[in-house]
Parts: C-alpha cells; structure tokens; sequence
C-alpha cells in the first residue's frame, strides 16, 4: 500500500492547487467547467473545440486577441481594443476597420451598394432589377446632379446632367 499512499499525496487537494505539468486528455474527453458543464474544451481525433454549451456568451478578453494559423506563423484574424479589426488571407490583411470606417485591399464582390443612406449626398451605384444601372453624383444641396447611365435593353449608354 505504500504506492497508493504516494499517489494519494501527489494528488491535488480539493479546492485550491497548483498543476505544474501538462495534463494529457484522450480524445473526446472533455475538460468541463461550470456546474452545468457550460464550457467544454475538447479534441474529437480530428478536430478542436471551445463549446459554450450553457447560456450566456463566450467572452474572449485582451488587449489584442489573435486568431493564427496552426503554425502561429500567420494572422487570421486580430482584434484591438480601442483599435482595430483585421481580417487576413494567406497572411496578407484584406479588411480593416479604421476610426474612420473601413479599409480594404484587393477586390469586393456585394450584391449591391449604398454610400448614403440620406436624400441624396455624394454617390449612388444602382443595378437593380430594372435594365438601367446607374452611377449618380452630387449633395443634398446641389441642384445639378449628374450621373452616368447603361441601358442593356436597348444597349445605350449616356451622361445627363439633371
């Protein structure tokens, strides 16, 4: 019995304790947390999971979170506090939000597109369901709009001043 009175003494105790190993789950074991089980942390053979299984959020706190690659050697995603949100690809940030709204590199591909949500200032690209697609400019202001229309059913296309 002297072993079992060793392991017993190697154990942490109930409440409190310190691990100063790693601690080795098979898969799909779970390390749990919360009365309910609330949180789950587990590898199912082939995948990683962080479950938030109970009710509440899955809050994610500092300074800067990062989202990496499986090598850590490339951003997926960085989240700043008080700053900015990138989004990358291949290492190579595409989308950013700015103080002043957002940033971003390479090509956009929106069903639609809406610069101003008032009357009518700056900038309005229109390709609806009628055959005109339209690029109009000018403010709320201003009484001479001008815009750039495309007729694709009768193939025309024209520069107006209104």
């Amino acid at each position: 019995f002297t072993n079992l009175k060793t392991t017993a003494d190697a154990a942490l105790p109930l409440s409190g304790g310190t691990l100063t190993g790693n601690l080795s789950l098979g898969d799909n074991v779970k390390a749990q947390f919360g009365a309910g089980n609330d949180l789950q942390i587990f590898h199912d053979g082939t995948n990683s999971y962080i479950d938030d299984a109970g009710s509440g959020s899955l809050i994610l706190n500092g300074t800067e979170v990062r989202i990496l690659s499986d090598d850590a050697s490339e951003y997926s995603g960085r989240f700043i506090t008080n700053g900015a949100v990138e989004l990358y690809y291949d290492s190579n940030k595409k989308f950013a939000t700015t103080s002043t709204g957002i940033d971003v590199t390479g090509s956009v591909v929106a069903d639609g597109l809406t610069i101003s949500t008032t009357a009518f200032a700056g900038m309005n690209i229109q390709a609806g369901a009628s055959s005109v697609a339209a690029i109009d400019f000018g403010d709320s202001a201003d009484t001479n709009i001008g815009g750039i229309n495309y007729n694709n059913a009768n193939d025309t296309f024209e520069s107006a001043f209104w």
